[in-house]
């Protein structure tokens, strides 16, 4: 449970924000009677991950922010070990621990990874270090990358505020046209384009749930990867389309 893990971190100086919008299921409720202690912000509706977590990022005053899917399981030191990453490099907008895959039915941790930090291939097309991977020790040095993982990246402020936009009055970190998937690879992207770093740190442990599974070297074998996408929610696989194109338009030398 994201909340109960967050709540053991060794770290203890952080306050948490859940965002939610149209929610039907008692999320809010079951919030406000078992963790009375995260502040809610409801949207009144579904603004996406992109969206929600723009609220966020305008609202609070703070040096850095911890985002944390509602998939995830937090080992006890992860906060202490990005903040401590940041906390040494001034030029890093963002950071990064090492993601394995979850199985939450079983309650299951495994030693396949979900991601070591995102990269980006010549064609444009972004993609997870050592996605579907066994852990055998190959990634475990700390090194920058291309672009950080929304479901468990920390970012600094001040690098948000540089690379956010202002349109009526709202403050466009994530690009909101997005709403879901790609936003992460497209901040990353514009935080590089101005400077700032991206980290893994392999020390750092989490457990991704992931709603998406993907597929082992999928650049390699195409067909098993269209079969994956044609098995998509309709409006998933739209987004998936056209958030990649975009964020390859946006951020692209020209």
């Amino acid at each position: 449970d994201v909340y109960r893990a967050l709540h053991d971190q060794s770290y203890k100086d952080w306050q948490m924000v859940a965002v939610i919008g149209d929610s039907t299921d008692g999320s809010k409720q079951l919030l406000e009677s078992d963790f009375p202690w995260v502040e809610i912000i409801d949207s009144g509706h579904n603004i996406g991950f992109a969206g929600g977590h723009n609220l966020v990022f305008q609202k609070y005053q703070c040096e850095y922010f911890q985002l944390l899917n509602p998939d995830l399981i937090l080992e006890q030191n992860y906060i202490e070990l990005l903040v401590a990453a940041l906390d040494a490099s001034s030029s890093t907008g963002a950071a990064i621990g090492k993601l394995y895959f979850y199985n939450f039915a079983k309650k299951l941790k495994s030693n396949l990874i979900d991601s070591v930090g995102g990269g980006m291939s010549p064609s444009g097309r972004s993609y997870e270090h050592g996605q579907f991977q066994e852990d055998i020790g190959q990634f475990e040095k700390p090194e920058e990358v291309f672009w950080a993982c929304g479901a468990a990246v920390m970012y600094r402020k001040t690098a948000l505020e540089a690379v956010k936009l202002v349109i009526d009055n709202k403050a466009e970190y994530f690009d909101p046209d997005f709403h879901s998937y790609w936003e992460d690879t497209d901040l990353g992207w514009r935080m590089k384009l101005l400077g700032w770093k991206s980290l893994y740190i392999p020390t750092a442990v989490a457990y991704h749930g992931k709603g998406i599974k993907p597929v082992q070297n999928q650049f390699r074998h195409p067909i098993q990867f269209m079969r994956l996408r044609r098995d998509l929610d309709s409006q998933v696989r739209a987004a998936v389309y056209f958030n990649n194109i975009w964020t390859y338009i946006k951020n692209s030398p020209r």
